[in-house]
């Protein structure tokens, strides 16, 4: 892969990440970045903020980026605030710039919308930890961003929001049980988008931190009965984050390779990122 400059935009205010990093994760951004330098080293990167009341809107000219990934949020895009305002007016901006433009979880449902599609509460309630049985459909078996998954597959997630209505131009690839619209494209002229309800960009050393830091939500809705348990889980995750090859946690949490193995979990934004650099396959 030739070196490129990527947009990262991270979805997060700052508190949110701070208290990610409290409990052993990653700020969205940088975990984003360290990912991405994983899959390519010669990737060179810019982190924006626009949650951030410091945010400085970046260039989005032709040619200055040669792709844009909207990382994961725990806000929501339907709530009119500043720091949801400002992000669909960026990725407004990169769209129309010709950018493409890669979203997990937060970032599919900013796209979404930006392209006029809707998002809302899902109904079915939140997708914690792992998104369970994602069935590739026809169209997702011969689109490149599912390259090398699996017909059905697992996969890190955690979100309690989905897209209710589709933009036009777009392709659903892949749903499961909890929510239909998991793996999308969108085609709208020059503006292209590939995007995942869940996070390929997420370790199990992520999710450990995002079962610590909304704790008391997961207890009171029922995911847990104590903080013991809390803790207990978060602990088996960053285990198996350390040794993946550890048959009792596996098992017990029913977690598999497209899980557990970097670079199946990761596939798409490879997939993605080798597209971006051979635009016929796009198509």
């Amino acid at each position: 892969m030739s070196a490129r400059h990527l947009l990262i935009i991270d979805g997060n205010e700052r508190e949110t990440n701070e208290q990610q990093i409290t409990h052993g994760g990653a700020a969205t951004g940088e975990g984003y970045a360290a990912v991405l330098r994983q899959l390519d080293p010669a990737i060179e990167y810019t982190i924006v903020r626009p949650a951030g009341d410091d945010y400085r809107p970046p260039d989005c000219d032709r040619g200055v980026y040669h792709g844009a990934v909207i990382t994961g949020s725990a806000l929501h895009v339907y709530d009119t605030t500043p720091a949801v305002e400002r992000q669909l007016t960026l990725v407004s901006e990169v769209f129309d710039a010709g950018i493409p433009v890669f979203g997990s979880c937060w970032g599919l449902q900013v796209a979404t919308v930006v392209l006029g599609g809707r998002v809302h509460a899902n109904p079915r309630g939140r997708e914690l930890g792992i998104a369970r049985a994602i069935r590739v459909n026809d169209r997702g078996c011969r689109h490149p961003l599912l390259a090398g998954k699996g017909a059905v597959f697992d996969a890190v997630a955690v979100h309690s929001d989905e897209v209710a209505q589709l933009p036009a131009g777009a392709a659903v690839l892949a749903g499961n049980a909890v929510s239909e619209v998991q793996a999308l494209e969108v085609r709208q002229g020059d503006k292209w988008f590939w995007g995942v309800q869940y996070h390929p960009e997420f370790s199990l050393l992520d999710m450990a931190a995002i079962f610590l830091r909304y704790r008391d939500g997961l207890i009171d809705d029922g995911f847990f009965l104590s903080a013991q348990d809390v803790e207990a889980v978060a602990e088996d995750y960053r285990s198996l984050h350390r040794r993946p090859q550890q048959l009792a946690l596996s098992w017990r949490y029913g977690l598999s390779s497209s899980v557990l193995a970097f670079a199946s979990r990761t596939r798409e934004l490879r997939n993605w990122l080798e597209a971006i650099g051979q635009p016929d396959r796009l198509v």
